[in-house]
């Protein structure tokens, strides 16, 4: 998928690449990944959207081929359904908000330990200044929409608001310190330098969890789908840093 990236890619071709029928290996796919073969990929051209966005100065057409998708009216769809912005609206926020380091985005409450909602820790990571992005989703599938999200430091007890009764997946994208939100949505070159994800789910019971719950930070590997936290992550910035939007730098 990767190495192919601005063709034309059929389920049939990529089956065929991995000596397996076009049903076995949809199957092993998503069984392996927790994601499908069509959205893998999206994910993937998203992502090297993104970075072509933030990177260079090819127009949105060209951005549109160049990530495999003949039809700027798909792209443009497909972008903006995963990301929350139209290619246009997320190279201007990028603009504004790309120089701000991840770790300018951590909440400084989610050290109060009175909060009421769970409490856990991302673990692992860089030796030294390591952050992470945290987010609980309400299955497996990685492309649903976080419940909740947050950027805490990482080998620290932090605290989330109270949630709705029930076990949420964590997933969890590691950083240095010194990663900026172009280095971060746009693969500036530092592209995921760790991923974790919870063993176990995470069972909210009157709001809180009975027991912290730990989510363990590896290496990543080529089959962990990309996760689409864009809107996210400028979300948080736009209410940490809302000066900036006034001033415009």
């Amino acid at each position: 998928m990767t190495a192919h990236l601005s063709e034309p890619q059929r389920l049939s071709d990529i089956a065929q690449a991995a000596l397996l029928s076009p049903f076995h290996f949809h199957r092993v796919f998503r069984h392996v990944t927790s994601t499908t073969p069509a959205r893998f990929l999206t994910a993937l051209r998203m992502a090297r959207a993104r970075h072509l966005l933030v990177n260079s100065d090819l127009s949105v057409t060209e951005v549109c081929l160049a990530v495999g998708y003949s039809s700027l009216g798909t792209f443009i769809s497909q972008f903006t359904k995963l990301t929350g912005l139209s290619p246009r609206r997320f190279r201007s926020a990028m603009s504004v908000f790309g120089h701000v380091r991840l770790s300018e985005l951590t909440d400084p409450a989610a050290e109060r330990h009175s909060a009421p909602g769970p409490v856990g820790a991302v673990t692992g990571g860089p030796s030294t200044g390591g952050c992470a992005v945290l987010a609980l989703y309400p299955s497996e599938q990685p492309d649903d929409t976080p419940v909740t999200y947050g950027v805490l430091e990482t080998n620290r007890l932090s605290h989330f608001r109270p949630l709705a009764d029930g076990a949420y997946h964590a997933v969890a994208l590691g950083f240095d310190n010194r990663s900026t939100l172009s280095d971060v949505l746009g693969d500036n070159g530092r592209q995921v330098e760790f991923v974790g994800t919870g063993d176990t789910p995470i069972v909210v019971h009157g709001g809180r969890t009975r027991r912290t719950f730990q989510v363990a930070l590896r290496r990543p590997r080529p089959i962990d789908p990309p996760l689409q936290l864009t809107s996210a992550l400028l979300a948080l910035a736009q209410r940490r840093r809302p000066q900036l939007l006034a001033t415009g730098s």
